[in-house]
């Protein structure tokens, strides 16, 4: 072999074995991110915060009933109504696990309701300008 021969072969060997140690550093640190991230969720845990987003959801809802039911202004009630049922339909996919490709949309259609609701100009109504005529 010539000297210029054995200098490609060791340049070679070296390379590869920069290769693999690099290979081995990303594998590692991939597998090491990803096993933290599924140590700390739990099926437990997520069933756990599942059933309290749900439980909380469900006092707000009760709120805004009681809210309807003591005939206060409809219109705003329904409109908090509907962006709790979007926040909190919202948070519920992600504590649940989704993935990215399966919540993107689904979080476009409740962004979309939100905007529409936070955005509707509520007209007065005659029973509510007769109400604000005589105080």
């Amino acid at each position: 072999m010539t000297e210029a021969e054995k200098d490609v072969e060791a340049a070679e060997q070296q390379l590869n074995a920069v290769v693999k140690e690099v290979r081995n550093t990303h594998t590692t640190e991939t597998d090491q991110k990803s096993g933290t991230h599924l140590a700390a969720w739990t099926p437990e845990l997520v069933c756990k915060l599942s059933l309290g987003i749900g439980t909380f959801a469900l006092l707000s809802f009760a709120l805004v009933a009681f809210l309807i039911w003591q005939k206060k202004n409809a219109e705003q009630v329904l409109r908090t109504f509907g962006i709790l049922v979007v926040i909190f339909a919202a948070v519920f996919l992600v504590v649940a696990g989704y993935s990215d490709t399966q919540i993107t949309p689904v979080i476009g259609l409740l962004g979309t309701i939100a905007g529409y609701l936070l955005g509707r100009k509520i007209e007065p109504t005659k029973q509510s300008e007769h109400e604000s005529e005589q105080h």
